[in-house]
């Protein structure tokens, strides 16, 4: 579709008089479809510029775009109902499955369709919450507060999708730059939510000797770690420290 995309009536409201969603507002004794809504579809299957008209229709969004580019045709449960957020959903995993989704360009509110591959170097920046924008691929910032962004990147990366997913690390060394569809982003935002959390704080603790003294101790298990370390492939959490003029140890290690 070249231009903005127009609705066709192919999607029905399941409200109390189901009416054709392309006259809903003028149609004698109808009642106007509300966020809590349901829709169906006319009929099993759809041609590439029906499905997105309808799908647009339905979301109130305006997209910018040729449909016929999409390979099809799609096919569908026609006795299935699906809520605003479900026809969201639908229509951009369906765009997803053949290699195209919509993005927000800078400086513009109205979706645009692109290939998939296309999507990262047309898409605007977006802030924290990927549910703020109605797009299916984003590039979104998520500033990290307790983290080194180089280490968090490398565990997020396998939860992104390939070969569209990506993240970069901001240059002032604050955040991170995901770019992929909303659903993928999803999930690397609760990893990341998960990960980016005050470290903990380790246990301190003194211990008095009798018969080695501080740094005799200090050295025996440093020759028991080293050789633990052979043997396991990791090397013990934790460090000894002798404590000057005394016969004690100030050992350093995590709570656990």
């Amino acid at each position: 579709i070249a231009g903005v995309v127009a609705a066709s009536a192919i999607l029905a409201s399941t409200t109390a008089s189901a009416v054709g969603f392309a006259s809903w507002a003028q149609e004698p004794g109808g009642s106007a479809p509300t966020r809590d809504s349901t829709f169906r579809f006319f009929q099993a299957s759809y041609e590439p510029r029906e499905f997105v008209e309808a799908c647009t229709r339905v979301l109130e969004l305006a997209l910018e775009g040729d449909a016929a580019k999409i390979p099809g045709p799609f096919v569908f449960d026609v006795e299935r109902s699906y809520s605003r957020d479900e026809v969201w959903e639908l229509f951009h995993q369906e765009l997803a499955n053949r290699g195209f989704t919509t993005v927000l360009p800078p400086g513009s509110e109205t979706l645009r369709l692109v290939p998939l591959t296309d999507a990262a170097g047309i898409a605007r920046l977006e802030s924290a919450d990927p549910q703020r924008s109605p797009a299916g691929f984003q590039r979104v910032i998520y500033p990290l507060r307790f983290r080194k962004p180089e280490t968090v990147a490398n565990t997020v990366q396998p939860f992104l999708s390939k070969p569209a997913g990506a993240v970069t690390v901001l240059a002032d060394g604050q955040g991170l730059v995901l770019s992929d569809l909303r659903w993928h982003l999803d999930q690397a935002r609760t990893l990341l939510n998960r990960l980016d959390g005050p470290a903990d704080e380790p246990a301190l603790e003194e211990i008095s000797l009798q018969h080695l003294s501080p740094a005799g101790m200090s050295a025996l298990i440093d020759r028991v770690n080293n050789a633990r370390k052979l043997v396991t492939g990791e090397p013990p959490r934790g460090a000894l420290l002798p404590l000057a003029d005394t016969r004690s140890l100030l050992v350093v290690a995590p709570i656990e």
